[in-house]
């Protein structure tokens, strides 16, 4: 693998998040939570930032976006989207106002700022209806996964249960079609269309045991694309050979000194001591 780099397991990203059920929501709001895991988590990063829900969500941060949350795997955060608010950001890609990380159950830990508390949710790992009023909010419960989560995503620094290490890639290689762009298919040759990966974009090949249509992630997205037009980046070059030191040339400039030696051995000696290339022997004279 190209990367060293450490991730939080799902299970330890599971057992911090689980060590924070009760919590108040004014200790830690939903995206406050999900950044406790981050910072307190074997693996993870003490110093993590991020500025909000919508925030993360156009972040690099996250990896495999997707709508829906049937795939959802152990360790991957889910998010809740306002749909009427399209209009509010620039981007048009509307409100990600709430996110949970999924759980081995397939249910979802997160803080919740409901006060009126009337539903279900799980006490030590028990599904039960429960009610209450809670000044401020709930805080950090766990709770089915069911259709108010409308979105997916992995986080960079978490490795989902049964998923793939993002940095973990096998090499770099651009795109290399005759003009339009590459199709990243869900599956292989026929497997449905997730986006087209423009000629001369980079990707990140994850598994090319199938060199005709490899794994590769785009943009944060996983797929496969054709080999055929794929052209590795990032082959370590050959380091050059060690070419020997010429000797002079005949008539060329040389310079030293000479001092003469009782021996050969002598010669040799003094001239390792001062880190001489070459030693010029000449016969001892009376």
């Amino acid at each position: 693998m190209m990367r060293g780099k450490k991730m939080i397991k799902a299970t330890d990203a599971l057992s911090a998040g689980r060590s924070l059920l009760g919590t108040p929501y004014s200790t830690y709001d939903c995206i406050n939570f999900i950044k406790k895991i981050i910072r307190t988590s074997p693996g993870g990063k003490s110093n993590y930032q991020t500025a909000g829900t919508n925030a993360l969500w156009r972040s690099n941060d996250l990896a495999n976006k997707r709508k829906g949350i049937t795939d959802a795997k152990p360790g991957e955060v889910v998010f809740k989207w306002k749909s009427q608010d399209t209009g509010k950001y620039p981007d048009g890609l509307g409100d990600f106002h709430h996110i949970g990380i999924v759980t081995d159950h397939q249910t979802v830990m997160h803080s919740s700022s409901v006060e009126n508390w009337n539903g279900y949710r799980y006490v030590d790992g028990v599904r039960q209806k429960t009610s209450g009023y809670y000044p401020g909010g709930i805080g950090a419960i766990e709770t089915d996964l069911d259709s108010k989560w409308t979105h997916t995503a992995t986080h960079k620094l978490i490795s989902p249960e049964g998923g793939k290490d993002m940095d973990d890639y096998l090499y770099k290689a651009i795109v290399v079609t005759e003009s339009s762009g590459l199709r990243l298919r869900k599956s292989p040759v026929n497997g449905e269309v997730r986006t087209t990966i423009p000629k001369g974009a980079t990707v990140f090949v994850m598994n090319d045991q199938n060199p005709e249509w490899p794994e590769v992630q785009y943009a944060g997205l996983l797929g496969y694309c054709s080999g055929t037009y794929l052209q590795r980046t990032d082959d370590p070059e050959p380091k050059p050979e060690p070419q020997p030191t010429p000797d002079p040339e005949p008539g060329a400039s040389t310079w030293g000194i000479f001092i003469p030696c009782e021996s050969q051995a002598a010669a040799l000696q003094l001239a390792a001591f001062f880190n001489v290339a070459h030693v010029c022997q000449k016969e001892l004279r009376d």
